[in-house]
């Protein structure tokens, strides 16, 4: 018989002309009512398994059973199926569903949003095709259905059953739900729906269904540590707000889950084995699992990273150098502070001061906005303060705020602009000559800050002096300066108009000081500078004499002519804060009390 015409095979829904009778009759073609059935869904369980057993139910085909409620656009794919009623929650509801049900039921359960989550944040590879593991004994319950878990490339163990989830049906060797054969007919959930392979069929005709019963799949018991750890995933995964803590360190529940999952893709370098495939064999993935909650159960940072064999110093998941590649990577927090802490007292100075090791728990110095970087911060880095700004630091470092790095009485200009160079890279990737520039000191500090560094290394004082830096940047992190330094040196540069501004002060406070030495004075003030550093008119050579003279001076002058001074330049200018300002002190960092915070 001759096929008939195309215009005539397909027909306009709305046309007049024959209709496949649908499961019931639709008076006026509406018809919001439910169909008569309830079947509530379990707690957690996949749409597709829920879908099924419907399906079951009514022995009719889902995909009729979902066109008979409204639903004309054709299911392409599984994952349609789940996205159909999460669009269109009526649909649920004309299936019998209560509106709550269809909210619990098309909500992500926590193993699929954490790991969602986990490749989002780090970047990783993105899901493969749809299908779902399966535990054998589960399906062999009276009324068995599918936990949403299943569908999740992190679900390796079953928790009640204590075995390897079955990737694969034993009869055709087929992905359960890798494709649409479910929507066709109605079949047990604990049958494989699809259908056998085009070459197990005759020739000329369409291959069988398979219809192996899954509950006769082998399995093998899982370790009990590999269960513990599959436990730990389970329960990091809803992202509670209650404290955890990993390697004697806080964190939270997604940055412990994301850091087991970073581990155990570590245990896997080399291999071809991917853990965020489902095509995995779980029994393949167990041992890693195991070993990367090893890893997280060790009581310190050091201890952890004696115990992470995966974690190799140059690797992909927490890479110690180049800092090039640190910045532009999206890491593990909770890694990134155990490889460091395995190399923090081999690092040069400057890397101690990027990598912050002078805190209990060392980090990466990032780039990222600050939702991303909320993200890469463990508790105890405050992720919701400020990062450094170079703003907050001054030409030479506040005196005596920071322990003198060598021995005996160092040059106080040049001590105080080389530490205030240190402040300025801990934290960060800046090139020296660049922070040089930032605080207009001279070139030549570029090449003498890494001898000095090395210098105090060499010298007992160097983890006094490192602690005591983390401890100043972590303090002007919760209290930043109100002084913009950078303006404050860039307005020191004319000097036309800090002399006006010591003129007005002198009127109103007159003082039997030369000008150039109130000048020098009020300079240093405003600027947070050292006359040494100053524009050339008026800075003095450390090695001169008078620069021994001027310190000796250096407090004659009354504050008031300078306050007075500073008045007038706020009225002229767009400066705030007060003339000059200090760091408060800061109690010493300890375990418990790990940023040395006045409120913890």
């Amino acid at each position: 018989m001759p096929k008939p015409p195309a215009a005539e095979r397909y027909r306009r829904v709305d046309q007049p002309g024959p209709r496949t009778p649908g499961l019931r009759t639709v008076p006026g073609g509406y018809d919001l009512d439910p169909l008569p059935l309830h079947l509530p869904p379990q707690e957690g369980e996949a749409v597709v398994s829920w879908l099924r057993r419907l399906s079951v139910r009514y022995d009719v085909p889902a995909r009729d059973l979902i066109r008979s409620v409204g639903s004309r656009q054709p299911i392409t794919n599984t994952p349609r199926a789940a996205a159909r009623l999460r669009n269109n929650r009526i649909i649920g509801v004309r299936l019998g569903l209560t509106a709550d049900e269809v909210r619990t039921l098309v909500l992500p359960q926590p193993l699929a949003s954490a790991t969602k989550t986990y490749r989002d944040t780090l970047h990783r590879g993105a899901p493969k095709r749809p299908q779902s593991r399966y535990c054998p004994q589960c399906l062999a319950d009276p009324d068995p259905w599918w936990p949403d878990h299943w569908q999740t490339p992190l679900s390796l163990i079953c928790l009640i059953h204590h075995c390897y989830l079955a990737c694969a049906c034993p009869g055709c060797g087929q992905r359960p739900q890798a494709t649409t054969a479910w929507l066709a007919r109605p079949v047990e959930l604990h049958r494989c729906p699809s259908r056998l392979p085009p070459w197990q069929a005759a020739p000329g005709r369409q291959a069988p269904w398979c219809d192996t019963d899954l509950t006769k799949t082998p399995g093998a018991t899982a370790p009990n540590d590999e269960v513990r750890a599959q436990q730990q995933l389970h329960a990091w995964a809803p992202g509670s707000a209650e404290p955890a803590n990993a390697c004697g360190t806080a964190i939270t529940h997604r940055i412990g889950f994301q850091a087991l999952g970073e581990l155990l893709d570590a245990s896997q370098s080399g291999t071809a084995t991917d853990p965020l495939d489902l095509h995995t064999n779980p029994a393949d993935l167990g041992p890693g699992l195991a070993a990367a909650l090893h890893v997280l159960d060790q009581p310190t940072l050091d201890q952890a990273a004696a115990a992470a064999w995966m974690l190799p110093l140059d690797g992909a998941h927490a890479p110690t150098r180049p800092v090039s590649r640190i910045t532009a990577h999206h890491y593990s927090p909770l890694l990134a502070a155990i490889q460091l802490a395995d190399v923090r007292d081999r690092l040069p100075p400057a890397e101690q001061l990027t990598f912050r090791t002078g805190h209990l728990a060392p980090r990466y110095p990032t780039t990222t906005t600050p939702k991303t970087r909320r993200r890469l911060r463990l508790p105890d880095h405050r992720p919701n303060w400020p990062e450094p700004d170079p703003a907050w630091i001054p030409q030479t470092l506040w005196w005596n705020t920071i322990p003198a790095p060598l021995p005996g009485q160092p040059d106080r200009a040049l001590h105080g602009s080389l530490l205030a160079m240190a402040l300025a890279r801990t934290g960060t990737t800046r090139d020296w000559a660049d922070i040089c520039t930032d605080l207009q000191l001279p070139a030549s500090h570029a090449d003498r800050i890494n001898d000095f560094l090395s210098d105090a290394q060499r010298s007992s004082n160097w983890p006094t002096v490192l602690t005591a830096l983390e401890r100043l940047l972590t303090g002007l992190q919760q209290h930043p300066p109100p002084i913009d330094y950078p303006t404050r040196r860039r307005l020191g540069d004319d000097l036309d108009l800090l002399t006006g501004a010591v003129i007005v002060g002198q009127q109103r406070h007159p003082r039997p000081v030369p000008r150039q030495t109130l000048l020098r004075q009020f300079w240093e003030r405003f600027t947070g500078g050292d006359i040494a550093y100053a524009p050339e008119p008026i800075s003095i050579d450390p090695a001169n004499p008078a620069y021994s003279t001027f310190r000796q001076t250096h407090t004659v002058a009354s504050g008031d002519l300078f306050h007075i001074a500073h008045r007038h330049l706020r009225q002229i200018t767009q400066i705030t804060g007060p003339l000059t300002w200090r760091p408060g002190l800061l109690p010493p960092i300890s375990p418990a009390n790990p940023l040395g915070c006045q409120d913890g």
